[in-house]
């Protein structure tokens, strides 16, 4: 589990995410949830930290994984 959540399946559960967007949301209806189960990340960054939503500087919306004290988003998010 990272960061007390359970994300332990490997696949984020849609039906948990809040898209506020209504573009975001025609997307996902468009493209369904992305199954991370079915890709190999490569040379992904072993240290990384899992954050609850942020606010990024263009006012879109992130909760995933960032590496460790950084700034940089890596690793399975949305």
């Amino acid at each position: 589990m990272i960061g007390g959540r359970g994300y332990n399946s490997g696949q984020f559960d849609p039906t948990q995410i809040d898209y506020e967007n209504e573009r975001v949301q025609q997307i996902h209806n468009q493209l369904g949830s992305f199954n991370y189960n079915t890709s190999t990340p490569m040379g992904l960054n072993q240290n990384l930290e899992h954050r609850d939503m942020h606010t990024l500087e263009n006012h879109a919306k992130f909760e995933g994984q960032w590496i460790h004290n950084s700034d940089v988003r890596e690793g399975m998010g949305k």
